[in-house]
């Protein structure tokens, strides 16, 4: 994995244009690339790819809704092989993967969580319908007792006429 400075330096922009092009193209890149603030980024050989596409849109003279065309479509662009002999990735890859499984797995957890409150909501929406059905299913087992117990008594009143 790859930080923003080896970005910057390999292809000799600043830190702040790929800290921008990775907010700016965050549907495109990994979630080590955005993490959560206080963390640094890191960057995959994916968003390598990535990069390297913008990077080379830029270079043509495009515009980011270009460059968003072309990775919306699936297009990505090899890093260009002078660049990436200037990366260098001396930091242990266990100390480097494991902010990034860190991140990603904080990611899946607020997934998780959005998802757990919207079945919990609509689990409450359910029991809310279910309550309302049942109140209804009461109010007509009631009338049909009533109309049991007048068809009753028109029936008992009927008997007395025909004697």
């Amino acid at each position: 994995m790859y930080t923003a400075t080896d970005l910057s330096k390999a292809l000799s922009i600043s830190r702040e244009t790929v800290r921008q092009w990775s907010k700016h193209f965050k549907d495109f890149l990994s979630a080590t690339a955005n993490p959560p603030e206080g963390n640094e980024r890191r960057f995959t050989e994916a968003d390598l790819r990535v990069i390297a596409l913008i990077f080379a849109t830029k270079q043509d003279g495009k515009t980011f809704a270009d460059a968003k065309v072309r990775l919306a479509s699936g297009e990505r662009a090899d890093f260009p092989e002078a660049a990436r002999a200037a990366l260098s990735s001396d930091t242990p890859t266990a100390i480097v993967t494991a902010p990034a499984r860190i991140a990603s797995l904080q990611s899946e957890i607020i997934a998780s969580n959005r998802l757990i409150a919207d079945i919990q909501e609509r689990l409450l929406e359910s029991v809310k319908l279910n309550e309302r059905k049942d109140g209804r299913i009461e109010q007509l087992t009631l009338e049909l007792k009533e109309a049991k117990d007048e068809i009753s008594r028109l029936n008992r009143e009927i008997g007395r006429m025909s004697k």
